[in-house]
């Protein structure tokens, strides 16, 4: 996989933080955890549901010591959008974000909640 990163850009790669000081182009030669910048987004501003399990998600990959804790907050939010309507297709595809992550699958999880809520199109990217 090729990955091109401006000048001053950043990115999460196997849960390191690196940020380059001119424009590179990089190939993984292996499997990677990685996150680009755009991929990020701000705490504060993840205020709808689905936004906050995108963020809980990308917690995962920044720091995967608190994998449990945060799993536990996915499922707290998750159960209450179920609970409103089990029926709603909504919740059915974000229990499938769930089945991913049970199964280890963080960055599949990562994009499907970001394709499901289409949350990174309304927030700011957040400084890490």
């Amino acid at each position: 996989m090729k990955l091109s990163l401006k000048k001053n850009g950043k990115m999460l790669l196997n849960g390191a933080f690196i940020r380059v000081d001119r424009k590179v182009n990089i190939e993984l030669l292996n499997e990677a955890t990685f996150l680009l910048e755009a991929h990020f987004i701000d705490p504060n501003l993840a205020t709808t549901s689905g936004s906050q399990i995108y963020y809980l998600i990308q917690s995962m990959m920044r720091a995967p010591e608190r994998k449990e804790p945060l799993l536990n907050a996915v499922r707290i939010i998750l159960g209450a959008m179920s609970s409103i309507d089990p029926a709603n297709q909504d919740a059915i595809r974000w229990q499938r974000i769930m089945e991913l992550l049970d199964d280890g699958q963080i960055f599949k999880a990562l994009k499907t909640a970001q394709n499901l809520q289409g949350c990174l199109k309304s927030h700011s990217v957040g400084e890490y």
